[in-house]
């Protein structure tokens, strides 16, 4: 009896782990350092705050994924992800949201000559100017970390 009571909380106690994986929380302006910083591995969750507005998304043939870039002030970040949050966040680029909180997985983008390490966007939230979430966008997580 004892022996089946542990092992129900060591289950539980396994899937809450498993269920809230640590996200980390990034302003815009601190991402490229963060997503270039040898210490991140593929596969880890982010949740970058504060990102200007994309203008456009774009299908990388390549690669099969899509791709849209957030730029304020001189900072350039391009974002991948999947064609249902690309159709989605389309349709609300030109909303009254100025800003985006968006959720990613780290995954890593390799050519014939480079290899880099990019955010792969799952949920963006729009945000408007008196901080409210106006709208939001999800989309399925990357199909695997390493694109090629």
């Amino acid at each position: 009896m004892k022996f089946k009571t542990l092992m129900t909380i060591l289950a539980c106690l396994l899937l809450t782990a498993i269920s809230s994986q640590a996200q980390k929380h990034i302003d815009f302006v601190k991402l490229s350092k963060y997503v270039g910083d040898y210490d991140h591995r593929n596969g880890d969750r982010l949740v970058v705050s504060n990102a200007p507005i994309a203008s456009e998304v774009t299908y990388i043939k390549g690669y099969r994924v899509y791709t849209f870039t957030a730029e304020d002030e001189g900072i350039r970040e391009a974002f991948y992800t999947s064609a249902a949050l690309a159709k989605s966040l389309r349709q609300n680029l030109n909303s009254r949201a100025v800003l985006m909180s968006i959720t990613c997985v780290l995954v890593e983008i390799a050519s014939d000559q480079d290899t880099y390490r990019a955010p792969f966007a799952t949920k963006i939230d729009g945000i408007n100017m008196d901080g409210d979430v106006v709208w939001t966008v999800t989309g399925p997580p990357p199909p695997k970390l390493k694109f090629k």
